[in-house]
C-alpha cells in the first residue's frame, strides 16, 4: 500500500508510536476536522491504515516531507545511493 506525500505529512502530526494509536488518534480528530478536502484527506489516510498490517506499518518512512531531502530518501523510503 502507497501512501502519499499529504498521507505521510498527516500522519507525522498525531502520534505514530503504533498503528493502532495513529488510527485512534486522527479517528477521534477527524469530527473536528470542517475543511471538505482535509477530512477525505483523513479518512483515505485512516481506511489504507486499516488495510496494512503492523509490519507495514512499522516499514513506512514517517519523516514530514520537508526532511525527506535532507535524509536522501526517495518515495519507498531508502536511500537513494543504496540497492535494496
Amino acid at each position: 500500500m502507497k501512501f502519499n506525500v499529504e498521507e505521510i505529512n498527516l500522519m507525522c502530526i498525531y502520534d505514530f508510536s503504533s498503528r493502532y494509536a495513529l488510527i485512534q488518534e486522527m479517528e477521534e480528530s477527524l469530527p473536528y476536522a470542517k475543511d471538505p478536502e482535509i477530512q477525505s484527506l483523513m479518512e483515505r489516510t485512516i481506511a489504507k491504515l486499516y488495510e496494512i498490517s503492523d509490519k507495514e506499518f512499522a516499514d513506512l518512512p514517517l519523516f514530514p516531507a520537508e526532511y525527506m531531502d535532507e535524509l536522501d530518501l526517495d518515495d519507498d523510503g531508502f536511500s537513494g545511493s543504496d540497492e535494496v
